[in-house]
């Protein structure tokens, strides 16, 4: 799973859905040329506020929630 690396972006906080903005590269075939799990996750932009992804396990963490407080 992929979360945004910005601890106080909303969509690392709980408060919108993470959408992430990556390029792709398609042959002719229309097939990937590197599939999407292939492809590392400080390499997706977050779209709320344009920082790198990082791999997480979970949605928020206890900790991102006892940030918010």
């Amino acid at each position: 799973m992929i979360r945004c690396s910005e601890k106080t972006c909303p969509s690392r906080t709980g408060e919108e859905t993470p959408f992430f903005n990556v390029s792709l590269t398609i042959s002719e075939e229309r097939e990937f040329c590197k599939h999407p799990m292939e492809i590392p996750a400080k390499q997706f932009e977050c779209q709320y506020c344009g920082s790198a992804g990082e791999e997480s396990v979970s949605r928020p963490t206890l900790g991102d929630l006892v940030a918010r407080l």
